[in-house]
């Protein structure tokens, strides 16, 4: 990554040394002379990123931009600024077309397959509304703060540096509008942080001293800060283990579906003055995609719940997405009756996603419950 950000200097050091120093708004490195085996190089580079992650081409939509500034402020030298784009365009194909010939896979069907899984992605299990407001949060957490110091009068729209900001700034808006980027930190902000430094240094040049030292320093403490000072997100490991299953031979076997490939096969219910016990036979058909939650519960006769026993399969250490195909899983749960009236109850069971409540099938009812004297 910091050869990519040393190559994209490259894009934006100046025909010469003394116009360079006179407007101080590159990066203070050794003067790279515009040839053309710099933008290739710096085509090459964006190439193995794509190749890598599709996702990194949208670095292509930032460097479109700025080389399309550069040649209208050169259109008196505009062979040479297009033989420069020349250059940076098959550096960018190069490692696709090379895989193409050798292997016979041509490049849109890698990004076609690649963008089908990553949408599936995106739009099954993250919220549009919600990630539009949150991928500017995140941008801001691990690199608004290198803008907020760039920004003033030398990041005016006229420098190079200002124009590399435009154009950074365009990208950032589009994928986040575009919303392919959902939660995307890793691939979305970091990808572009080369960006965002080389604009930020130009913004601080000839305004405070050591513009690279002072922008590491405050990026390295930001980091730091967001690494040790506010974990508010912590992965949830669940340790799944088989538990020990009693025999269970439902008679006769119900095979009743209540998700996609998991059947309920039957079940035995026996009662006490203050519990039910319930025995559960489940068959797995295929692989499960969610860990549902088993629900169990007593109705009344005005349709409300009196009594209830939910959790996941195997007292809770073995939920559906450990279940193999073919599996046949038996769950015992007890339904606490203390408190429930006298009465004829009902008694279903089913599933729910606790992520939001849904439930794949309705549940089904059981049988017919009697508590106390009815």
């Amino acid at each position: 990554m910091r050869r990519w950000g040393w190559l994209l200097y490259c894009f934006c050091a100046k025909q010469g040394a003394g116009e360079q120093g006179s407007r101080g708004d590159c990066l203070p490195l050794p003067l790279c002379p515009p040839l053309p085996s710099y933008f290739f190089l710096a085509g090459l580079t964006l190439s193995l990123l794509t190749f890598l992650s599709i996702g990194n081409g949208a670095l292509a939509v930032a460097l479109g931009l700025w080389m399309g500034w550069r040649w209208w402020d050169n259109k008196n030298s505009g062979w040479q600024i297009v033989g420069q784009m020349a250059a940076a365009v098959l550096g960018g194909l190069s490692l696709w077309l090379v895989y193409w010939l050798g292997w016979g896979v041509p490049p849109w069907a890698i990004v076609q397959e690649g963008l089908n899984q990553h949408y599936a992605l995106v739009t099954s299990q993250r919220r549009y509304e919600w990630w539009l407001v949150w991928n500017g949060v995140d941008l801001f957490l691990f690199g608004g703060w290198v803008w907020v110091l760039a920004i003033g009068r030398k990041q005016a729209t006229g420098t190079e540096s200002g124009r590399l900001f435009t154009a950074a700034l365009v990208m950032f808006l589009l994928l986040n509008l575009s919303g392919s980027a959902r939660g995307e930190v890793g691939r979305l902000w970091l990808m572009g942080m080369p960006l965002l430094v080389v604009s930020a240094v130009g913004g601080l040049a000839g305004r405070v001293a050591r513009p690279m030292a002072i922008l590491t320093a405050v990026h390295l403490a930001l980091a730091l800060a967001i690494g040790w000072g506010w974990p508010l997100v912590a992965p949830v490991l669940v340790e799944a283990q088989r538990p020990s299953m009693p025999l269970f031979t439902p008679t006769p076997p119900l095979a009743m579906p209540l998700a996609d490939g998991l059947l309920l096969q039957g079940y035995e219910l026996q009662q006490s003055e203050t519990q039910l016990q319930l025995t559960l036979a489940w068959q797995a058909e295929g692989l499960i995609s969610r860990p549902y939650t088993v629900l169990n519960h007593l109705i009344n006769a005005a349709g409300e719940l009196v009594a209830q026993a939910d959790g996941w399969a195997g007292q809770g250490q073995w939920p559906p997405t450990c279940w193999e195909a073919g599996e046949a899983v038996t769950d015992a749960f007890v339904v606490d009756v203390t408190a429930v009236p006298s009465g004829r109850y009902r008694l279903y069971t089913g599933l729910y996603d606790a992520r939001d409540g849904s439930r794949p099938r309705d549940p089904v009812f059981l049988e017919e419950v009697v508590i106390g004297e009815p």
